[in-house]
């Protein structure tokens, strides 16, 4: 971890990869689901806790880091 390190980030980031793990099992699953339209959801709700992590990841980066 950098210097930048803010245990609510850090904690923020754990929390949204639970969401990702839940979210691709849920669409994984997807051919065998009764509902298509609820894995359709998870497969976008993937999606946006990934774009999460890496606001997240760019936060704890901090702004001296090389980009």
């Amino acid at each position: 971890m950098t210097s930048h390190q803010d245990p609510d980030l850090v904690t923020a980031l754990h929390d949204q990869l639970g969401v990702l793990g839940a979210a691709l099992a849920q669409w994984t699953d997807r051919a065998n689901a009764t509902g298509k339209a609820a894995a359709r959801r998870a497969g976008g709700t993937a999606v946006g806790a990934i774009d999460a992590m890496l606001r997240q990841l760019d936060l704890l980066r901090g702004p001296d880091d090389a980009r």
